[in-house]
Parts: C-alpha cells; sequence; structure tokens
C-alpha cells in the first residue's frame, strides 16, 4: 500500500513541479499554478500545432481570472470607437484628471480587456485615474500593423477626448503587459516622433515587454524555454503569427534558424546591433555561449527564404513600430519617462534588459524594475485580481500600483 501511495506522491509532485529563479521560495499556490499552467501550454502549444493558433484563444486564461462584483471597485463601460470596442475603467466618485491607456496582453493573439478586468478596476480605483483598454485586433487573422494601428488610434482618440472624461491630456499615461508592452511602446514611439502628434503620454510603463523580432535564442529565452508561464515554443508562434508568417512553415522555419539575418553570406549587423549579449549584466549571461552557437547555423537557413521574403521581413524588423528596440538614438531621445519592469523567470527579460540599457544611454527618462523573484505574467496573479498567490507577490504589485500614483501626479 505504502508504495503506491509514494508512486502517487511522486507521480503528482513531478507533474507539479516547474524550474524556479534560484532563490525564490514559493508559497504553495505559486507552484500549483506553474504546474496546471505547465500542462495547460502544452495543450496550447498541441493545439496549435494540429488545430491553429488562430482558434487559441478557446484556451485562453479567462476561466482563471474570476469576475469581482465587488461594489466598491471601478465599473466598466464597454464603447465602440470607430468599430474598436473600448473598455472604459473610471473610479468610484471624483477622480483625479488622470488617465491610462492600458493595453493587454497575450500575444498579440489572446484575450481581450475583460482578462485584465479585475486588475483594472483596481488599477482605477488605487491611481484614481480613468482607464481605456482597446480590443485590438488579433493574429494571426490580423497580423501586423493591424493591433498597432488600433492601439494607436485608440490613444490619439483618447488623448483628443480626454476632457469629455474629465482628463488632463497632459496627465494621460501609456501602459502594457507582456505584447501589451509591445504595443504600448510602440504607440509612444509613433506619438512622439511623428509631426502634428495629437499628443505624448506623460510616461509609458512596459511590464515584461517583448521588443524585437530578430534573434529567438536570447539567453532568456534558452534559459526559461520551457517555463509554464509563456515557453520559448509558444512565444515563438506568437511572433511569428504577429509578423503574419505562422501558416507559411517554410518561412517560419527559416526565420526561427535566423535565416533571415544572412546578407550576402554574412549576419546583417544592423538587425542584430540592439541585441548584443555580451552587453548583458553578469548574471544573465550563463546561456550566451549557447546563444551564439545557435545563431551561427543562419547561413543554412537563409537558404530556405527567397530575397523578396528576406528583404519583407528585415524591412519590418527595422519598423520600431513592430520592434521598439529598433528604434534610432535620436528617436529613443524623445520618448517619454520610461518604466521597463522585467522578472528574473522570462523568456523575454533580455529584451526589456537591452531597451533600459539604450534608454539610459541616450539620455532618456528610464527607471528598470527587475523582479528577479517572480515569472512572467505575475501582474495578474494577486489579491487585486482575486487570484491571491503570496503577500510577496501582493506587495510587488501594490509597489508598481503606488509608483504609476506617483508619477500621474507628479
Amino acid at each position: 500500500m505504502w508504495i503506491k501511495a509514494a508512486a502517487v506522491i511522486f507521480v503528482v509532485a513531478y507533474a507539479l513541479y516547474v524550474p524556479l529563479p534560484v532563490g525564490w521560495k514559493p508559497s504553495w499556490r505559486w507552484q500549483l499554478v506553474g504546474g496546471v499552467l505547465k500542462h495547460n501550454k502544452h495543450l496550447q502549444e498541441t493545439y496549435a500545432n494540429f488545430v491553429g493558433l488562430d482558434k487559441l484563444e478557446s484556451l485562453s486564461f479567462k476561466s482563471i481570472m474570476a469576475d469581482d462584483q465587488n461594489s466598491d471597485k471601478a465599473v466598466p463601460s464597454l464603447e465602440n470607437w470607430d468599430g474598436i470596442d473600448v473598455y472604459v475603467f473610471k473610479p468610484k466618485g471624483d477622480h483625479s484628471g488622470a488617465g491610462i491607456v492600458y493595453l493587454h496582453g497575450g500575444g498579440w493573439v489572446l484575450g481581450d480587456p475583460s482578462m485584465s478586468a479585475n486588475l483594472l478596476k483596481s488599477l482605477a480605483n488605487y491611481t484614481n485615474a480613468v482607464i481605456v483598454a482597446p480590443n485590438y485586433r488579433k493574429a494571426p487573422q490580423h497580423p501586423f500593423p493591424a493591433a498597432f494601428e488600433d492601439c494607436y488610434d485608440v490613444t490619439a482618440r483618447f488623448l483628443n477626448t480626454a476632457s469629455e472624461f474629465g482628463v488632463n491630456a497632459k496627465r494621460i499615461a501609456i501602459m502594457g503587459n507582456s505584447a501589451g508592452a509591445n504595443l504600448a511602446a510602440a504607440v509612444s514611439h509613433k506619438l512622439c516622433n511623428q509631426k502634428d502628434s495629437p499628443g505624448r503620454p506623460i510616461f509609458q510603463y512596459l511590464l515584461n515587454p517583448p521588443l524585437q523580432f530578430a534573434v529567438y535564442t536570447l539567453p532568456s529565452a534558452l534559459e526559461f524555454q520551457h517555463d509554464p508561464m509563456l515557453s520559448k515554443a509558444l512565444m515563438d508562434n506568437f511572433r511569428l503569427a504577429y509578423l503574419g508568417y505562422y501558416k507559411n512553415e517554410r518561412v517560419s522555419k527559416a526565420i526561427l534558424g535566423h535565416g533571415h539575418l544572412i546578407e550576402n553570406g554574412e549576419f546583417n549587423k544592423t538587425l542584430t546591433k540592439y541585441v548584443d549579449v555580451e552587453k548583458l549584466p553578469k548574471k544573465f549571461k550563463q546561456n550566451v555561449r549557447e546563444s551564439k552557437e545557435l545563431l551561427s547555423t543562419s547561413l543554412s537557413a537563409s537558404q530556405d527564404i527567397t530575397p523578396e521574403e528576406k528583404q519583407h521581413i528585415q524591412s519590418l524588423l527595422l519598423d520600431p513600430t513592430l520592434a521598439p528596440l529598433s528604434a534610432s538614438d535620436e528617436e529613443l531621445r524623445r520618448l517619454p519617462k520610461t518604466f521597463v519592469v522585467t522578472c528574473g523567470a522570462d523568456v523575454l527579460r533580455d529584451e526589456g534588459v537591452f531597451y533600459a540599457q539604450r534608454l539610459a544611454h541616450v539620455g532618456t527618462n528610464v527607471t528598470h524594475i527587475h523582479l528577479d523573484r517572480l515569472p512572467h505574467g505575475f501582474i495578474l496573479f494577486s489579491k487585486y485580481t482575486n487570484v491571491h498567490m503570496d503577500e510577496e507577490t501582493d506587495n510587488v504589485v501594490a509597489d508598481q500600483f503606488s509608483i504609476l500614483k506617483k508619477h500621474m501626479d507628479d
């Protein structure tokens, strides 16, 4: 009997175990969620491979985001802005005149603002700000630039009509989580660099942002490639979907093999100069050698892609509204105050690090917040979203709220 019991315990423990950041001693809730999501990710990746990424939304995270009926929190209204559904969250009572554009995550493929509803209700009340959150178009049905265009249009309209919401247009921030952080950075880039701009955000707040599409084997992507919160394989598929090449197996394979980086038999250094792994902090360099070795296979992969396809892909990779890390130094100098939040266990960690480094180098006001003990997507797992994990996570999320409130009041 005891042998059977021990076997059951072993199987359950193995099923729920996930590698976690060194030194992190998570609560049992984080370990349980990690185990569940590990299998959910396997299910998602299998479903995506056999059925199609465009059907993946049925397996999104909405089911674990319990609805909060607390009447003390902001209640959203759903509006339609020129064909785009927009959730508007107004704090209870009088508000401060501040506003936030929030862009949700989901790999440009999954979800809608309802996935973050409890977070935004809490955030609206804490910051006393009006929050607008667009349900932008999703890939692969609508690849780049569809999501970016929707997010830009909503942000521009909010800036132009702020007074109708009791908001001061000069006190509007833009915020995004994961793919939403990519979109937030892209929108900020255009607002701050185009002529006749409708305005600019007071600051941008980027949580776990993906900021480049050139290199798929950065050290953090290799180190956390099996992370249950966001695996490398799933993130790769998300990028391919947003690029518009998800269903083209030949080109997708060439991109993941870095064939698009080869020009006349050599690396196109223009595409890779902002992702120099040697510039990463020492503690993030444990997979640098493997990352370089994987890049060296790109010559053979380049043979599977036509010159016309390569030219098109390279033009996309140099567009800052797709890949904000590719912006020039001059363009980066025009950006507003920026907060970049990275996590210790996240395939996207290095991209946020590179972006923060570049902003600091050109003199833009940037604060890099690195949360070594938390995973990708932590912002959706706290008492503020009714998915309480542990006190540490609650405190970190509260810290983010405090930073947002403080800098909107400056």
